[in-house]
């Protein structure tokens, strides 16, 4: 079969991180490996509206489109759903990702045009489906309820099996990157700083133990941690450093420190193959997890930069989000990251539900405190699948149709007390305190690596305040 993989169409003013899409990138390896022809669409990166999607649909007559859905693009999907049945019928669309995996039923009940979706880790069951769908899996009376993942609509009903979680993260292989082709990316990246280009997202770990409210990193990769073995990521690097000119990796696990050891063997590895590329950790690692050793380890590797999630200065808050981290054992570790030379990115949240303006006020003058390189104040989304969103939805306090503002510069809820526009001010408070101070913009102005990427700062930098 002809499939064609999709980062949805996604307004320029909020497309912020213009990466390899490493998910689809895996879930192409998979049905390549199965014997199908498998092509990649990022809209984003080509900056296709919905004329230019329908166009590339029509051009390459896929047999099946695959969306990639992050609550932020379900507006988008459901149109270009739309538009492919438009073009033709019997294309069957798929959609998989957080969204979906967060909300099966919610999903298929806001997407008509979508005839299944997926989720949870969708590397076992999308292969099996396809082949299902081209006739291989019906020859052998392969039903529905057989496929690992698989969210589709029986009469009124939406039905669901469990996902499949990879044990063996090796045997994925690796994301297809000569279809990803991270070269091509503009120098966007996940971090807002980077040091070197071109740059590539590299994935070690799935699963996360941990009980945070706000998080929905479980729904998709479910509780438990597993990891790729460190011959084959430092295969990975070794690759798109020599054939795709990759000079800085991010490594985008929330939970790459969890297991210290591991660490310690990739770094050695590193060194031992004499890999010189820069990287660093930009989705935020549990401070917890770090110590001198590591730090300093990480550091002789070629780490330069490691992002970490403080979320909030008020211990009320850490508290009820689960957070399980105190404000003291934050200001050890971020004057730790410092002094082994690595530069600490922080990340907040502004806006949860059970904050008062006391507590975001708190939050500010913590990460002024703390001796952070930068700092990101989010405004608290309620991710479906999470605790906070199960709470908020049984009172009937999530709007379907904010789904197109689901970004962290976009205020989708406010807590009781606060009105969105008073949060928003808030947030844009927090940049101007925490940026504007002498010693901080001459550090920032170090930082920036390039003209260019002064120009995406400072157009992300507008877009996220006003």
């Amino acid at each position: 079969m002809k499939i064609l993989l999709v980062v949805p169409v996604r307004e320029e003013k909020i497309a912020y991180y213009v990466t390899p899409p490493l998910g689809l990138g895996y879930l192409a390896t998979s049905l390549r490996r199965a014997g199908h022809e498998v092509d990649i669409l990022d809209c984003i990166r080509l900056r296709l509206d919905f004329s230019g999607f329908k166009e590339a649909v029509r051009s390459r007559q896929p047999d099946l489109v695959g969306f990639q859905t992050f609550s932020s693009d379900m507006i988008s999907v459901r149109r270009s759903a739309e538009i492919v049945k438009g073009l033709r019928p019997d294309i069957v669309t798929v959609v998989g990702g957080p969204h979906p995996s967060g909300d099966p039923a919610g999903t298929m009940g806001f997407l008509p045009h979508v005839d299944y979706a997926f989720h949870g880790e969708g590397e076992v069951g999308l292969p099996v489906f396809v082949n299902y769908l081209e006739g291989r899996g019906k020859a052998i009376g392969l039903p529905e309820n057989a496929i690992p993942g698989l969210i589709w609509r029986r009469d009124s009903r939406v039905e669901r099996n469990p996902p499949a979680f990879i044990e063996d993260l090796d045997s994925l292989g690796m994301p297809s990157w000569d279809i990803l082709r991270p070269q091509d990316y503009p120098p966007a990246p996940h971090s807002v700083i980077y040091k070197s280009y071109p740059i590539a997202p590299v994935m070690i770990t799935r699963g996360c133990p941990f009980p945070c409210t706000f998080c929905a990193a479980h729904t998709i990769n479910g509780r438990k941690m597993r990891r790729r073995s460190v011959p084959r990521v430092l295969d990975e690097i070794e690759l798109l450093h020599t054939a795709h000119g990759v000079n800085e990796i991010q490594i985008i696990d929330d939970n790459f420190t969890i297991d210290r050891e591991y660490v310690h063997r990739f770094c050695s590895g590193l060194i031992e193959r004499r890999l010189t590329v820069d990287w660093c950790c930009p989705n935020g690692v549990r401070l917890d997890t770090l110590d001198e050793e590591l730090l300093r380890d990480m550091k002789r590797a070629g780490a330069y930069r490691i992002a970490v999630g403080i979320e909030s200065g008020s211990q009320r808050i850490l508290d009820h989000m689960k957070k399980q981290q105190k404000k003291e054992m934050v200001r050890e570790k971020v004057a730790l990251i410092r002094k082994v030379g690595l530069r600490p990115h922080g990340f907040f949240i502004l806006g949860y539900p059970e904050e008062t303006v006391n507590d975001i006020r708190q939050t500010i003058a913590f990460a002024c405190e703390l001796d952070l390189e930068t700092a990101g104040f989010s405004l608290f989304l309620p991710l479906v699948g999470t605790e906070t969103y199960n709470v908020l939805a049984s009172q009937g306090r999530i709007m379907s149709d904010t789904w197109g503002d689901f970004i962290t510069s976009r205020v989708v809820y406010a807590p009781e007390g606060i009105t969105p526009g008073q949060l928003k001010r808030l947030q844009r408070t927090a940049f101007f305190r925490f940026y504007l101070r002498p010693k901080y913009l001459v550090r920032f102005a170090r930082s920036i690596s390039s003209v260019q990427n002064l120009k995406y700062l400072a157009k992300r930098a507008l877009s996220y305040l006003f």
